[in-house]
């Protein structure tokens, strides 16, 4: 029936709406064949234009002295978050990755700073040292020998251990001699006090 009217599709789609809703159907204004009056148009309100950025009607276009009056190029100042200084972390990476710590330097003085406050120790007897060095050294040629590579490291084991043997004679005749002049200063001592 609607087709039959030649109503378009805008109010097809109203008077449907408005069926499905129960309300009145849209009342449609008459037409006449009469020509328009001027002077009624311009008593009629033309819609007002909104101007998107602000929301705020705009009649007429606006020259730039009236966008500057109210602000329209005005935009707010960026402030920006906490600035993260990014060469440490790139530094602490970097000595992380090279010597296994955000800050060797630090570190360094930590263990100087330790070191000096520990109490020094007394040198250990040089002879002991090298008995030690020995016993190692055999027991690494041994262990060689169960695996089987005995023959590859005796030569270099041994001669390291008579090199070992002759600083040990060295340090012991030293000692001797020390000891013969200790004696000999004590007998001299002892002679004249007896005479």
């Amino acid at each position: 029936m609607m087709k039959d009217k030649k109503i378009t599709w805008k109010k097809q789609k109203e008077i449907t709406k408005a069926m499905s809703v129960g309300q009145a159907l849209p009342v449609e204004p008459e037409r006449s064949n009469q020509p328009y009056d001027i002077s009624e148009l311009s008593t009629q309100e033309s819609p007002s234009k909104t101007f998107t950025m602000t929301s705020r009607a705009v009649v007429h276009k606006e020259s730039r002295d009236e966008i500057e009056k109210r602000g329209g190029y005005e935009r707010p100042q960026y402030r920006g978050g906490i600035v993260v200084n990014r060469d440490h972390l790139k530094d602490q990476f970097v000595n992380k990755l090279a010597f296994g710590m955000e800050d060797p330097v630090r570190e360094y003085r930590k263990m100087k700073a330790k070191e000096q406050q520990a109490p020094k120790q007394e040198p250990k007897d040089r002879f002991i040292e090298l008995e030690n060095e020995i016993k190692d050294r055999e027991e690494f040629l041994a262990s060689m020998e169960k695996i089987g590579q005995g023959r590859k490291y005796e030569a270099g084991i041994k001669s390291e251990i008579s090199s070992i043997i002759r600083e040990m004679e060295k340090i012991d005749l030293e000692r001797n001699q020390e000891l013969n002049k200790k004696r000999s200063e004590i007998q001299s001592k002892n002679s004249s006090i007896t005479n």
